[in-house]
């Protein structure tokens, strides 16, 4: 598992890459098993909207993850799976395949679909809005 820093407050975000110190293979398991993200970026621009398609509007990605040997593994973002933006009124639900916690078997490897939902609570005020979670590798 490890920490990746990035930026979206101000613009597109940018990966700084992992932060020293916070790789690990998670928890110990029943074997050595070591799992990577093997997608470069991990980036849902939702890119530039007009206030009326905030809610609703859809970004995702696939994801590929390669873990040696085959394991079962639990995928979450850190935080949970809303993300929140500005003042609140603007909210992002991320799932993985569709949950978020998501548990599934990688035999080798597996392509994961990373999704970004966005809702408002009425209508957002134009600004630029940015923020960022962590995706986590938890081998069971």
């Amino acid at each position: 598992m490890c920490t990746v820093a990035q930026q979206t407050a101000t613009g597109p975000g940018t990966t700084f890459g992992p932060i020293p110190g916070s790789c690990y293979t998670g928890f110990p398991t029943a074997v050595n098993a070591i799992c990577s993200i093997d997608t470069p970026e991990l980036l849902l621009d939702h890119g530039s909207l007009n206030p009326l398609e905030v809610n609703g509007n859809v970004k995702e990605m696939d994801v590929d993850i390669s873990c040696s040997p085959d394991v079962t593994v639990s995928l979450f973002t850190a935080g949970g799976n809303v993300i929140f933006f500005g003042d609140g009124s603007i909210s992002s639900l991320i799932t993985i395949d569709g949950q978020n916690p998501r548990r599934a078997s990688i035999s080798g490897s597996r392509t994961f679909k990373l999704k970004s939902a966005l809702s408002a609570s009425g209508t957002p005020m134009p600004s630029n809005y940015g923020n960022s979670t962590t995706l986590m590798i938890n081998i069971e």
